[in-house]
């Protein structure tokens, strides 16, 4: 008798008995930069022991479960997300193996448009400027090297206000024969600032073969009346080694 009273209070501290359903809680959610939004709990859940911070991407209606916290946390930072994506974000809780379950309401955020260029509101008559990844951030971080491997990888850079005349060069450093890809140059509008958004991007002739280790260059349409651009790489071959992509842009103003 003695050993089932302590197998029930072992049982009963392993699985507390909770007098009320659980309660998920609410929460918002901010756009932090890009890449990472803000998820603040305004009320936090009740009558659980277990709290995940979960979200959709975009119109995709997969749980992703991002995080897990307790229940006395009151912010949550989640991390490399993708650039001008819409995520539903919502908590889900639950009261014990295998029992009852609840979630909070659902909150949307949309992270910023991809990284713009350093200064576009320069004025020289011409500059040669290092492109960077879509996926920088200023002040935390500024990438710049591209690096893809395998057949069907792809990266895009941060944007850009096109000039008179402007042309883009190549720098390919390779593991031996790794991979090929295609430079693609993508035209549209976008509001210049880190948290402006994009008004659509269409693909334009402006390719570029990367064929193997070395240099390539390629000068775009002159006098394209388009606001913004920007450049996706694209593989179309490779070997499973890595490739390494440096990105100049060349502009002239006049």
């Amino acid at each position: 008798m003695k050993k089932y009273i302590l197998a029930l209070a072992i049982f009963a501290l392993a699985f507390p008995a909770y007098a009320a359903d659980p309660d998920g809680g609410e929460i918002t959610t901010t756009a932090i930069s890009n890449t990472s939004i803000l998820v603040q709990i305004t009320t936090a859940p009740s009558a659980v022991d277990s709290v995940f911070v979960c979200y959709f991407r975009g119109a995709e209606t997969d749980t992703t479960f991002a995080a897990q916290i307790d229940t006395v946390t009151t912010n949550k930072s989640l991390n490399n997300l993708d650039p001008s994506v819409t995520y539903t974000v919502f908590l889900l809780v639950r009261q014990g193996a295998g029992g009852p379950s609840d979630i909070s309401d659902k909150d949307e955020v949309t992270t910023y448009g991809p990284e713009i260029e350093s200064n576009p509101n320069r004025t020289e008559l011409n500059h040669v400027e290092r492109v960077i990844r879509a996926t920088s951030w200023r002040p935390g971080s500024v990438l710049e090297t591209f690096t893809l491997s395998g057949s069907a990888a792809s990266d895009s850079s941060g944007q850009y206000l096109p000039w008179k005349h402007n042309s883009i060069i190549v720098k390919a450093t390779q593991a031996g024969d790794s991979v090929k890809a295609m430079l693609y140059t993508w035209y549209g509008r976008r509001e210049m600032t880190q948290k402006g958004t994009d008004t659509g991007f269409a693909s334009s002739v402006d390719s570029l073969n990367i064929t193997g280790q070395g240099i390539f260059a390629k000068t775009l349409q002159s006098e394209l009346a388009a606001p913004a651009m920007y450049f996706k790489l694209q593989t179309y071959t490779g070997n499973g080694k890595n490739a390494a992509f440096e990105l100049y842009l060349s502009r002239e103003r006049y």
